[in-house]
């Protein structure tokens, strides 16, 4: 049986997660993955998306921004398969939080 956790879980701070983010847009085989992460974020409004041209209908890839510092990423636009869905999930939970 597993151990019981003694730590609360709270959210990885916003640094951490941008440094995720980028380490995950360097990665093509984790292109679904910074997909994710980065909506995430844009939900929670810590990126902004950079206005498009209007050139493409679906774009291959996010412009977004850190407002904060102006930091840029480049997110492929890649939306998760369905067989990919339960290991995603499970690496957004190892993403985005840790135990305090």
């Amino acid at each position: 049986m597993p151990a019981k956790r003694t730590g609360k879980l709270t959210l990885a701070p916003t640094l951490v997660l941008l440094d995720a983010l980028e380490k995950l847009c360097e990665q093509p085989e984790d292109g679904d993955l910074a997909y994710l992460l980065a909506v995430l974020l844009i939900r929670r409004r810590l990126l902004t998306d950079s206005p498009s041209d209007g050139s493409e209908e679906e774009p291959s890839h996010l412009q977004l921004t850190y407002p904060s510092s102006g930091r840029e990423f480049l997110v492929p636009a890649q939306t998760p398969t369905p067989d990919r869905v339960p290991h995603l999930h499970q690496k957004l939970i190892d993403l985005l939080y840790c135990e305090t």
